[in-house]
C-alpha cells in the first residue's frame, strides 16, 4: 500500500493522496457486495474447467505485470521530482 501512495503522493500532494486513498479503500470495502450482485447472473463452468496449473501461470503473469506497471509509474515520478 505504502508504494503505491508514496508515489501518488509525490507526484499530487498530500490532499490528493489522501482523497484517493481513502477512495480507493471505499472501492474495495464495497466491492464485493457490488460484484456479486452484479455476477450473479453468470455461470462460471467454463472458469472451472481450466485446470489449476494454468490458473496459477495466469495469475503470477498478471502479479508480474502490476508491479512492473507500478514499478515503471513509480520510477517516472521519481525521476521528475527532486527529492
Amino acid at each position: 500500500m505504502y508504494g503505491v501512495y508514496m508515489p501518488i503522493e509525490v507526484k499530487y500532494g498530500f490532499v490528493k493522496a489522501r482523497f484517493l486513498i481513502m477512495t480507493i479503500i471505499i472501492l474495495f470495502s464495497l466491492g464485493p457486495t457490488l460484484f456479486g450482485d452484479f455476477m450473479a447472473g453468470i455461470d462460471f463452468k467454463a472458469l472451472a474447467a481450466i485446470p489449476i496449473y494454468l490458473k496459477n501461470i495466469i495469475l503470477a503473469a498478471s502479479s508480474a505485470v502490476i508491479f512492473g506497471a507500478s514499478l515503471t509509474i513509480s520510477i517516472k515520478i521519481f525521476q521528475r521530482k527532486e527529492l
